[in-house]
């Protein structure tokens, strides 16, 4: 790819996840002139918790995990991001350390930016922070459910609210079709791969959920799914 033609494919990017009028274009184009394209490796992190990082990033090519470490030292997935998500660029504002490790869960293209323009833009338009806030704050509310779910010791219960609550960053073409590995259903419940694999094939018994796709999870029967979780409430 050309350096060209690689600004191009950034500035048509910031603008397709950018939803602003033609008055901020100059400011997209002075964030392009600076953002840059990053290959990660599947496995590989972004960054740690706990680092302060100066620039914000979007997904632009893959999926990135959030992750938090727990006392027991396994990383617990907090969120998982599709293609079009932003992370980090508040914390980057606020200068604070970030509260999660960023790891690529596939070979990822990452396109960072310095959080200069990108302040100065969201002064000019602040449709752009309330597009931010709304994202983070989605994110939030599919954590807190997340959390409250792994407060419980019922490991169906875990599991079933790890299914509603990665479905809308799971699900990018069809909502009961999730792109999920059996690791990652794991990490994100807070549990073991084999117990992960143990709840799912009861699942799929009582006809709640299909497995036969490689690294998705169909949702059947998305009520029983969330009766589960109302049941322990």
């Amino acid at each position: 790819m050309t350096e060209e033609s690689k600004k191009d494919k950034i500035l048509r990017f910031l603008r397709s996840v950018l939803s602003i009028g033609s008055e901020s274009q100059g400011f997209i184009a002075r964030i392009g002139e600076h953002a840059t394209l990053e290959r990660y490796a599947k496995g590989e992190y972004i960054f740690f918790e706990g680092d302060r990082i100066d620039r914000g990033y979007y997904v632009f090519e893959g999926r990135v995990s959030l992750r938090k470490s727990s006392s027991n030292g396994k990383d617990l997935i907090v969120a998982l991001l599709p293609t079009g998500e932003p992370f980090g660029t508040l914390a980057a504002l606020d200068g604070r350390p970030f509260p999660l490790s960023a790891q690529a869960q596939s070979d990822c293209l990452i396109l960072e930016f310095p959080v200069g323009e990108f302040r100065a833009l969201m002064a000019e338009n602040p449709r752009v922070g309330n597009q931010l806030m709304g994202a983070i704050g989605a994110r939030l509310r599919n954590s807190h459910e997340l959390s409250r779910a792994l407060a419980h010791d019922k490991v169906e219960v875990r599991v079933a609210a790890t299914l509603l609550s990665l479905r809308p960053s799971c699900a990018p073409v069809d909502p009961d079709e999730l792109l999920l590995s059996r690791q990652e259903l794991a990490d994100a419940a807070g549990i073991t791969i084999e117990t992960a694999t143990r709840v799912m094939k009861r699942l799929e018994l009582e006809g709640a959920v299909d497995l036969t796709g490689t690294g998705r999870v169909r949702l059947l029967r998305i009520e029983r799914i969330k009766a589960i979780v109302e049941e322990s409430q």
